[in-house]
């Protein structure tokens, strides 16, 4: 079953708010539209289908932090279809929009695997005037599908709102490359954003072990899992990742569709301890936890991979890793998507980036 099928069975809209969310600062709900901005400055918005459509939509906005990054702009759709292309007629209402499309749009399917009309600068431009003026645009289908398959809408209720909150996030605010908030500024008046951090992956090769966590091990655990009763078969796992330290990844705890694992670490000498890991905070990093949603660590890559879903769906939640680069776990991907409408992982927009070395 596709993700949009999967999706359409599970369960009702929400919005995802964990203990493990990112700052306010760096996501942001307006109404129907959701924003988010990385530690490079890097922001997208999402405009959203209202909660009792058939089939989801979006509108996404995307700009890098630097002065002249340019804007892509983006229809993606949830249509289920075996064509090619799809022809779309794509209205906005109350009347008074540019016309985005000189005759009907096809959708295509992108190298992101979804079906998404990408506009050209022209089409971009009429776009945020139509966001500036209409309330909503209604999509329908110019092929034979059924009605209940036909159609949609994307409400652009907060698009305004949203893009002025992107303004200011990426410094735009009076410039001439403003989206809302547009001034005679210069490109120039906003300046470069930070580099985005480099890691390099441990020298050593980790491998997994056998054998049961220690006392010490369990002891940790336990005061840090009390709800967690035992630890079954399998659920014990120890990866050597140094010469002498040991990593122990233990089930913290149960549900539907998330399971906590607390990670501890261990040294040939001294006490057990648990594994710092950041979140990010308005651009900066913030010690959180030591239990990660969904974690596992892979050797190979040396990272530890997270993923906290909001609903069973898998449409909003967090995920993200972090890389193990011989004295801590790194964190270099952190994306988070606390509206529960549809989006898949394709959507879900970066608050955090680093680069990772490769090491050959």
């Amino acid at each position: 079953m596709g993700f949009w099928k999967r999706l359409a069975a599970g369960a009702a809209v929400c919005l995802f708010m964990s203990a493990s969310s990112v700052s306010a600062q760096s996501v942001r709900v307006f109404t129907d539209w959701h924003a988010a901005c990385d530690n490079l400055r890097s922001c997208s918005l999402l405009g959203l289908s209202p909660e009792n459509v058939d089939v989801y939509a979006f509108i996404q906005l995307r700009r890098g932090g630097e002065p002249l990054a340019p804007l892509d702009a983006s229809f993606v759709f949830a249509f289920e279809t075996e064509l090619p292309e799809l022809p779309l007629e794509i209205t906005f209402t109350p009347a008074g929009a540019p016309d985005l499309f000189a005759q009907p749009p096809m959708a295509r399917i992108g190298r992101d695997g979804l079906l998404r009309i990408d506009l050209d600068a022209e089409a971009t431009t009429k776009l945020l005037e139509a966001l500036r003026k209409t309330d909503q645009v209604r999509i329908r289908r110019l092929d034979d599908a059924p009605p209940e398959e036909a159609e949609t809408i994307i409400s652009l209720k907060g698009a305004a709102a949203a893009m002025r909150w992107m303004d200011d996030q990426q410094q735009r605010v009076g410039t001439v490359t403003a989206l809302l908030a547009r001034g005679e500024r210069p490109a120039s008046a906003t300046t470069q954003p930070a580099a985005a951090p480099t890691y390099t992956p441990a020298a050593y090769q980790p491998r997994q072990l056998e054998g049961k966590a220690p006392a010490e091990v369990v002891a940790l655990w336990r005061k840090n899992c009390p709800d967690q009763e035992a630890i079954e078969d399998g659920e014990e796992i120890a990866h050597q990742i140094a010469a002498e330290t040991t990593l122990w990844q233990l089930p913290c705890f149960r549900g539907a569709y998330n399971f906590g694992v607390l990670f501890i670490t261990q040294g040939r000498t001294g006490a057990p301890r648990l594994v710092p890991f950041e979140r990010p905070e308005n651009g900066a990093l913030k010690p959180d936890t030591s239990e990660l949603i969904s974690g596992e660590f892979n050797d190979e890559d040396r990272t530890v991979f997270f993923f906290a879903k909001g609903r069973g769906p898998g449409d909003c939640g967090s995920r993200g890793s972090y890389v193990w680069d011989g004295r801590a776990f790194r964190l270099t991907l952190w994306q988070e998507m606390i509206a529960c409408r549809g989006a898949p992982l394709e959507l879900w927009p970066v608050v955090w980036r680093a680069n990772v070395r490769t090491r050959r």
